[in-house]
């Protein structure tokens, strides 16, 4: 899917994803650990830094562990050059508000 853009270069990698993993939250660190890491791998940039949007905080059906979810997202901090964007108090649905 991304194959196509390894020729180029990038500055840093925005990255907004994570409602449809809420229902299986324990498995989640370990692949977005891998994403970031092959992607770095991919485009020959091992210092790219990969920023991210932490969850927002809303109602959901039952079976979904968004908050469960956030904390996976709290873990890729310790991966070198990410940052979190947090979200809490903005939106009511998985769509923040000020995107509307």
């Amino acid at each position: 899917m991304i194959a196509p853009l390894q020729k180029l270069k990038f500055v840093a990698i925005l990255w907004y994803q994570g409602e449809s993993d809420a229902g299986q939250p324990k498995t989640y660190g370990t692949r977005f650990r891998e994403l970031i890491e092959s992607w770095r791998i991919l485009f020959k940039q091992p210092n790219l830094p990969f920023l991210y949007v932490q969850l927002p905080n809303c109602e959901t059906e039952k079976e979904a562990d968004w908050a469960g979810l956030r904390e996976e997202q709290k873990e890729g901090l310790k991966i070198s050059r990410t940052a979190m964007v947090v979200t809490i108090g903005d939106g009511e649905d998985d769509e923040p508000t000020s995107t509307k």
